[in-house]
Parts: structure tokens; C-alpha cells; sequence
């Protein structure tokens, strides 16, 4: 379910969203949380703010899909293309059926946030060792 607040053209759009548990492979390791979403982008955008639930995220790399390379979050101004953005919380007790991941993106100066209920592919979920 994805919820825009701006029914314009799909200038900026999130393709795809994912979360993952990450279980540590010792008793005494933290449990956390690594989430991944797709982003599509016609024209240059930056990246306003990155909310999971109410808590802002504030580390999370942007990796380029054409050529694989992490780009410099701290420039926050990315070019058109497909970008993976990742983020890792440690927000596991805070997960619930209402959490949800809500992106604000800026494209030419028209702010969109787009908002998903988070879903945890417990298929994908990994077991340090």
C-alpha cells in the first residue's frame, strides 16, 4: 500500500521496499533491523528526510543501480536514475503492524513523501555466525 502525498506525474517513485531481521550470531549482539528501497527518479532530486515510525533516520547510504557505486549522501543532490537507499535500526521492539517507512523527496523544488507499511520478509532474515 502506497500512499503519496502529491498526485502529480511519477517524477520521483518508490519501486520497491524491503526489511529484514538481522539476528547476531552471539548471545551477548544486538538485534537490528536493514531496510532497502528501490527509488526511480526522472530528474534530479535530493533526499529531505527518512522517517521508520515516528523515529528519524539520519545514517543511510545510496547506492547508484546502473553502475553499483554508493554515492555521497552528504552532497544530497542525486542526478535521474535508480538509486537503492539503505538503512540499518535498531528499532526491532518499536516494529508493530502500524510502523511505517516515509521518504520525503524534493524534485525540483515539489516535495512528495511517500509512505509504506513496513513488512518483514522473514524468508530474508539472517542469522549471524
Amino acid at each position: 500500500l502506497l500512499a503519496l502525498s502529491i498526485t502529480s506525474c511519477k517524477v520521483v517513485s518508490v519501486e520497491s521496499m524491503s526489511t529484514k531481521i538481522v539476528y547476531p550470531g552471539i548471545s551477548t549482539g544486538k538485534t537490528y533491523l536493514v531496510s532497502e528501497v528501490i527509488i526511480s527518479s526522472k530528474q534530479t532530486f535530493s533526499i529531505e528526510s527518512v522517517l521508520f515510525g515516528d523515529k528519524k533516520v539520519s545514517d543511510y547510504s545510496l547506492q547508484n543501480m546502473k553502475s553499483n557505486i554508493f554515492v555521497d549522501v552528504k552532497k544530497n543532490s542525486f542526478e535521474e536514475g535508480e538509486y537503492k537507499l539503505i538503512f540499518k535500526t535498531d528499532y526491532v521492539k518499536d516494529l508493530n503492524d502500524n510502523t511505517e517507512i516515509s521518504i520525503t523527496l524534493n524534485s525540483d523544488g515539489n516535495l512528495k513523501t511517500i509512505t509504506k507499511d513496513v513488512i518483514v520478509d522473514k524468508s530474508k532474515s539472517v542469522h549471524l555466525k
